[in-house]
């Protein structure tokens, strides 16, 4: 049995599926998704119509802060209110599948706790327990002081658990003593990255394009 953990997907379907047909993974393999199924990519209600009903209705998946921000849009919360955002809710309406979705988003844990090795999405608040982790860190958390350059939490954080996280784009996967990052930024012209547990190793596939260009993170892809 093998432990799969995936990085943001953010909609890139043909990675996604790329990616499982290099694990090969097993119906004895557990995957588990750091979160950001959608939102930027090019097929998000392909995406989740997979969770919903197809080959990865079994997967865990962490709750990510994009798909934290569909509902509140709904409502009507201009917060984040972007053309991506909207995209994705017409997908998903589309394809007959929006409220499916935001149940589906709604199941979704804000960590998943493996005893030495904790799943989040962003990352912790180092020196609190993981069950005492607020929603906003868990979902958005990057400098320990809130500034932009600041303290980055996977470096100030030091002891058990070992964190894996997505949310925060690098080029290449991060492996520290206790924290392991995995988005490399498929949707920004980077790579769909897998870390399995047991072995430690990598897995990665390159995006077939860059569907979304940010002005934050083209250069690591260029």
């Amino acid at each position: 049995m093998a432990t799969h953990v995936i990085g943001d997907v953010h909609g890139c379907i043909e990675e996604l599926s790329e990616l499982l047909d290099v694990l090969g993974p097993t119906s004895e393999d557990r995957l588990i998704f750091v979160g950001d199924l959608v939102i930027r990519g090019p097929d998000n209600a392909g995406v989740v119509r997979r969770f919903l009903d197809g080959d990865l209705s079994g997967a865990d998946v962490i709750l990510g802060n994009n798909e934290d921000k569909l509902r509140p849009t709904l409502d009507g919360d201009p917060a984040y209110a972007t053309p991506a955002v909207f995209e994705t809710i017409r997908q998903l309406r589309a394809a007959g599948i929006l409220e499916a979705a935001l149940a589906l988003f709604d199941s979704f844990p804000l960590y998943i706790d493996l005893d030495e090795v904790a799943i989040v999405h962003a990352g912790i608040r180092p020196g609190v327990c993981l069950r005492d982790q607020s929603r906003e860190d868990l979902l958005k958390i990057k400098a320990t002081d809130g500034a932009p350059d600041g303290p980055m939490w996977w470096d100030a954080h030091k002891g058990a658990p070992t964190v894996v996280f997505g949310h925060h784009v690098m080029r290449d996967p991060l492996r520290l003593d206790h924290a392991i990052g995995i988005d490399t930024g498929c949707v920004y012209g980077g790579r769909l990255t897998a870390w399995t547990m047991e072995t430690g190793a990598f897995t990665s596939v390159r995006a077939r394009r860059t569907y979304y260009r940010h002005p934050g993170k083209a250069h690591l892809f260029e």
